[in-house]
């Protein structure tokens, strides 16, 4: 299936040759062909939803209340009207931030938290805010072994008087790919009365969180057009109920209460004023149907043994530094072994060979993996590993057995303690490595990511991204800041055989004269 919709993106385009995409981070490429139809279908009988009494207004509108209804059963939100569409988790973001300062929710002098990985989707918006409100950004140190936050930092600065009055944290780095705690972060913050923004733009659809579990997400930003598989242009805001406390920062017609000049009070007309792209909404929710039909458990199990295929094939290429993770060749070996990836069995070839393999096969697959690639599944920073949850949890995506270890122990080292809070406490707070989405960053000696990306692209047509990824911070981090970092991200329609095309161009590219 993924083939075949693959084929068909690659005949309709213009260019004479065909790309080998790697850039999923920026924007999923292919779509599902279903949304193409549905967006084509929708915008050649769509009206104005909420303006009119004829048949294509009502048409309309009624795909926006489905779309909407579509991705509030995905977040697990129960009333859709918390739900608001945007032209992206940029804009969503922006009516978060400018929202709070003009309800004087957030004042001069409040401090907001952020990680040291935000996008600057985060950090322009709150520099701007700190120049022209006053507002002070605190960044919370990362953790040890990848992790986005130090949690003992965390406590200690959210414990601080003035309390912060807001954090802003992204569910998943756009430059290493790991993901947050959502589950022990929300709870820290939701316990010290912090509310929480949470910039999921690169993690929905490859990670379901559920937001009726998540009480302490406050505001929830995503895009649609990554791995949601929707058509860009389009993003959603969760707004939680006793929460609603942003002033809308632009007005217009919303087909409601056109007898007063104020804007509504109610969600979600309050925040979007103006005619809705109701093609962008349809293809959305076509694509988040796509998501669920083939499991996004699976779909992220695939793509990330196709990581650690890249990253076993490239090991032992000196000029590439592998960044944000710590690449262990036995533990790759086990799982891409339990994968039926591993080069030269006879397996191998027909298991993500030449078409992608669905996620329902791949995880048929893992299921029966051994203990030790089983630990692997966590798909951590420091201790490599491709196999992907076999049974996670829809708000963490951790495994059971990943969550079963650390539990173990948390007993052994707190035995003597009779608080079983307590236990849970240090269970969710201990240092452990992050999980990860399927994106890998490298350096290349004696050249700058900018210079690999066009050399990939101008001689082999693969697409990857090169640079700071507007996430600077990170790569200060990474200390990267000043050469950038060649990304590469996955999505469920990349293949074995555009993994061996790469690594091939990246090998030939070792053998070019300094």
């Amino acid at each position: 299936m993924a083939k075949s919709a693959a084929a068909h993106i690659h005949r309709s385009m213009t260019m004479s040759e065909k790309i080998i995409y790697f850039d999923n981070a920026s924007t999923t490429f292919p779509k599902p062909e279903s949304v193409y139809k549905v967006c084509d279908s929708v915008l050649r009988s769509a009206g104005n939803p909420g303006r009119g009494a004829h048949r294509l207004a009502y048409n309309s509108s009624r795909q926006i209340f489905e779309a909407r209804e579509c991705l509030a059963d995905f977040l697990g939100v129960a009333d859709g009207h918390r739900l608001v569409f945007t032209a992206g988790c940029t804009q969503s973001i922006n009516l978060v931030l400018t929202g709070l300062i003009g309800a004087q929710k957030l004042r001069a002098g409040d401090r907001v938290l952020v990680t040291s990985f935000e996008h600057n989707a985060v950090m322009r918006s709150l520099a701007y805010h700190e120049s022209r409100d006053g507002i002070e950004v605190v960044q919370v140190p990362a953790g040890p072994d990848g992790n986005l936050v130090d949690l003992a930092a965390l406590r200690r600065i959210s414990s601080e008087s003035p309390k912060p009055a807001l954090a802003v944290f992204t569910r998943a780095s756009n430059v290493t790919g790991a993901l947050l705690d959502l589950e022990t972060v929300s709870r820290m913050l939701e316990d010290a009365d912090i509310p929480l923004l949470v910039d999921a733009a690169q993690s929905a659809g490859f990670v379901r969180d559920d937001l009726s579990h998540l009480t302490g997400v406050t505001y929830y930003a995503a895009s649609g057009h990554k791995g949601l598989y929707g058509p860009p242009g389009i993003g959603i805001l969760y707004v939680r109920s006793q929460h609603f406390e942003l002033d809308p920062p632009y007005c217009g017609g919303t087909g409601s209460r056109s007898d007063s000049l104020a804007m509504p009070t109610f969600l979600p007309d309050r925040l979007e004023p103006g005619t809705h792209g109701v093609q962008l909404a349809a293809g959305l929710a076509e694509g988040v149907r796509y998501v669920l039909d083939h499991g996004p458990e699976s779909m992220l199990a695939r793509a990330r043994s196709l990581v650690d295929y890249f990253l076993f094939k490239t090991i032992d290429i000196d000029a590439i530094e592998i960044k944000g993770r710590r690449v262990d060749r036995d533990r790759l070996v086990a799982s891409l072994t339990a994968a039926g990836l591993m080069p030269g069995e006879a397996q191998a070839g027909s298991a993500i060979s030449g078409s992608a393999l669905s996620g329902a096969s791949l995880a048929a697959k893992l299921s029966g993996q051994s203990s030790q690639s089983v630990q692997s599944g966590q798909f951590s920073q420091f201790s490599q590993s491709s196999a992907s949850p076999t049974s996670a949890s829809p708000a963490t995506g951790l495994t059971a057995a990943a969550a079963a270890n650390s539990s173990a122990a948390v007993d052994k080292f707190s035995s003597s303690s009779s608080s079983s809070l307590q236990k849970r406490r240090m269970t969710s707070e201990m240092s452990r490595e992050p999980q990860y989405l399927p994106v890998v960053v490298f350096s290349y000696r004696g050249l700058t990511a900018d210079r690999v990306a066009d050399w990939l692209d101008t001689g082999y047509g693969i697409a990857i991204r090169g640079g700071l990824h507007c996430a600077v911070s990170a790569h200060k981090v990474l200390n990267s800041e000043k050469t950038g970092l060649a990304r590469v991200s996955f999505s469920s329609f990349n293949t074995k055989d555009d993994v061996d095309q790469l690594v091939q161009a990246l090998q030939d590219l070792s053998r070019m004269p300094a």
